[in-house]
């Protein structure tokens, strides 16, 4: 049987496999008498007329290499073949051979341990100069925490005090008490927002305005450094009151809680932007999803009733707008809205530089208008937020900063419910006061439109 095997495998190439079974059963079994024997077969002479008995045995060995081991320990194969296989010798390599799988395994454990611990130590250093690390007392000043599950990241823990939920970093650093003393002169401007509103729209026009429409150097620094964040911990508060000159600063603080003597003494120039709270809530999905400190996890229903109940960071977002919207006729705050920014760029430039006292030609406020729109700033590596891919703050495979920019967006991500249950927020928050969202270009829309249905 076994011979017929072997000269059909010497004629067809598909049977290899059944020829390296059976001969290294053979060459396995059989003593080196019994091994001549075979070679010796009737059937195999016309295949060992050509190759001799030991290259006939190299070529079986070199077939077998994925049955057999492959080096043994003191002898090659074909001394152990001509010899016969011998159990001693088999167990003394796979001792050996168990010998190296456990040291490797070892060496790999370790490197992996090693790896982890200084991942951990790197960590906790980060959130050690984020200051993510040091206990809140709870009583301060009556705030109260709450841990929002769907978020992951370092900023998941929200308080709330004097009406509105915080981000946590306010309170590991402290400024929410040294905000207070800030002071703030009449040569800064202040550009303020709820979240995902449309403040870098702003910032980018009060900048070229601030600094004689020069482009050039508007492209020298990132946003961040041209506008730092007031209330956040980088660069600080101490860094920002050791800053000489006017200063531009953006912040997403409610009116109560800007500097004392922003609200007394009227001196420091303020730019509120306001947006419609249905396309508001729909980028702060995506925001959330992408910025690695937020790390929602979870679909956008459960974030809009996040949204609705106003447990987001600076929420509720109602009480927020109407912060500004009663302080739109003081001298030093100026109130505008992102619809109005959209539909007629040019006029709301106007507005702005007037408000800043800057006289601008129709050239200039058409040059700034262009500049500043969305599909170039975009592009803009100074004010796409392009540099937190490399800081790691965005996560690559979500939304980047600038997404959409476009109003009415929420009609293709929001519900019918939801819809219709933020019109009713707006209703009892927001008609009251006398603000009017604009939910599409051209005029308050509140149904949703009929082709979804």
């Amino acid at each position: 049987m076994t011979a017929r095997l072997i000269a059909s495998a010497c004629l067809h190439k598909t049977g290899r496999q059944v020829f390296r079974q059976s001969l290294c059963t053979q060459l396995y079994t059989n003593s080196r008498s019994s091994l001549s024997r075979f070679c010796d077969a009737a059937p195999i002479k016309v295949f060992a007329t050509q190759l001799s008995r030991r290259s006939l045995i190299t070529v079986a060995c070199k077939a077998s290499r994925r049955s057999l081991p492959q080096k043994p320990i003191t002898n090659g194969w074909l001394s152990i073949m001509r010899r016969g296989y011998r159990t001693e010798q088999m167990a003394n390599y796979r001792s050996q051979q168990f010998a190296k799988r456990f040291y490797a395994i070892g060496y790999l454990s370790a490197f992996v341990g090693g790896a982890l611990v200084f991942c951990y130590i790197r960590f906790y250093e980060r959130d050690e100069l984020m200051g993510l690390n040091r206990p809140v007392k709870q009583p301060q000043g009556g705030f109260q925490m709450f841990t929002d599950p769907n978020m992951y990241g370092n900023e998941a823990r929200l308080f709330r005090g004097k009406g509105y939920w915080l981000p946590e970093y306010l309170f590991t650093s402290g400024n929410v008490t040294k905000l207070e003393q800030f002071v703030c002169t009449e040569d800064d401007v202040l550009v303020a927002s709820f979240p995902k509103s449309g403040s870098t729209w702003v910032q980018e026009v009060v900048y070229l305005l601030k600094n004689n429409l020069d482009e050039k150097k508007a492209r020298k620094q990132n946003m961040e450094d041209r506008f730092p964040q007031l209330e956040y911990t980088i660069p600080g508060l101490a860094a920002l009151e050791a800053e000489k000159g006017p200063r531009l600063l953006k912040t997403h603080l409610p009116y109560e809680m800007l500097p004392q003597n922003v609200q007394t003494e009227g001196k420091t120039k303020v730019i509120y932007i306001m947006r419609n709270p249905k396309d508001v809530c729909v980028s702060s999905y995506f925001y959330s999803r992408m910025h690695l400190f937020l790390n929602y996890q979870s679909d956008l229903a459960h974030y809009c009733s996040s949204f609705l109940s106003g447990r987001v960071n600076f929420g509720p977002w109602w009480d927020h707008m109407k912060s500004y919207w009663e302080h739109r006729y003081d001298p030093n705050i100026l109130v505008i809205t992102y619809e109005d920014m959209l539909q007629d760029p040019s006029k709301t430039i106007q507005s702005i530089a007037s408000f800043l006292g800057k006289d601008l030609s129709t050239k200039q406020v058409a040059r700034i208008a262009k500049y500043c729109s969305f599909d170039e700033m975009k592009k803009n590596p100074a004010s796409n937020y392009s540099w937190w891919d490399k800081l790691g703050i965005r996560l690559p495979e979500e939304a980047e900063f600038l997404r959409s920019g476009k109003v009415g967006e929420w009609i293709e991500h929001l519900s019918n419910e939801q819809s219709a249950y933020i019109d009713k927020l707006c209703q009892m928050y927001l008609t009251p006061a006398g603000i009017e969202p604009q939910f599409e270009m051209g005029g308050k829309k509140d149904e949703k439109k009929e082709a979804k249905k």
